[in-house]
């Protein structure tokens, strides 16, 4: 458990480095050009460069927020939070490292008119813990198994379904690789069970997310065939007043 939850660790550092690398890029290149403009005929409009400064030095606040938030040791204290925003913090964090592996991750917001509340109860860091993981196994696909012709592309998607008569908020994670065979779709959840090499998986982090959403009372789920894989995660819909703040 310990490695998987490294290896998925890993994978995110990746992406906060290349995201706090960019605007660090961005800033230099700005302060080079203040710094020969004052040393010419002086600097117009200094308010605009320090703003977009600012902005720079915000994005990577960001990031480093996010990434703490998912990798840091607190207390696993469970409590309702908004899973959009979870969903939000991994789009932020893996869009750009994919896209320089030629994969294109989006986001979808199915219920985007009517502005729903997307509050679960459970912990905000073990779910963006899953959606890594499931997006990474996505890209692995992705990559490993390209389609001629076609662009690679991730899309999660959110939105509200009813589950047993319960409530619930879905996750979909999609992805247009390969697919999975239809005799490999449950031992994909199976412990060690791994399709990568032994530097790439550790047969343990399906296992890991499908015990996680359990835990959590809820359930991950998967569909497959040639051309899209949806994994499906769905937690129960908070309720009480702890959803009105």
């Amino acid at each position: 458990q310990n490695q998987a939850q490294l290896a998925a660790v890993g994978q995110a550092m990746a992406g906060m480095c290349h995201e706090v690398n960019q605007p660090l890029n961005a800033m230099r290149l700005r302060i080079y050009g203040l710094q020969a403009m004052n040393q010419g005929v002086g600097i117009d409009q200094i308010d605009e460069h320090l703003a977009a400064l600012d902005n720079q030095v915000e994005r990577c606040a960001s990031t480093l927020s996010n990434m703490r938030e998912i990798v840091g040791r607190k207390p696993l204290n469970l409590g309702v939070f908004d899973a959009e925003k979870s969903v939000e913090h991994i789009i932020q964090l893996l869009k750009h490292p994919l896209k320089l592996q030629e994969v294109d991750l989006t986001n979808t917001n199915i219920g985007a008119h009517n502005k729903p509340k997307f509050f679960v109860f459970g912990l905000a860091q073990r779910l963006e813990q899953v959606l890594i993981n499931l997006i990474h196994n996505a890209r692995d696909a992705l990559v490993e198994h390209p389609t001629k012709g076609v662009a690679a592309t991730i899309n999660v998607s959110l939105g509200l379904k009813e589950y047993r008569g319960t409530e619930g908020v879905t996750i979909n994670v999609v992805d247009n690789g390969p697919g999975i065979d239809i005799e490999l779709q449950e031992k994909v959840f199976e412990a060690y069970y791994t399709s990568k090499s032994s530097q790439q998986g550790t047969g343990l982090g399906l296992t890991l997310c499908r015990d996680f959403m359990h835990n959590l009372g809820g359930q991950l789920t998967l569909s497959s065939r040639l051309g899209e894989t949806t994994f499906s995660l769905w937690l129960p819909t908070a309720t009480g007043e702890e959803t009105l703040k």
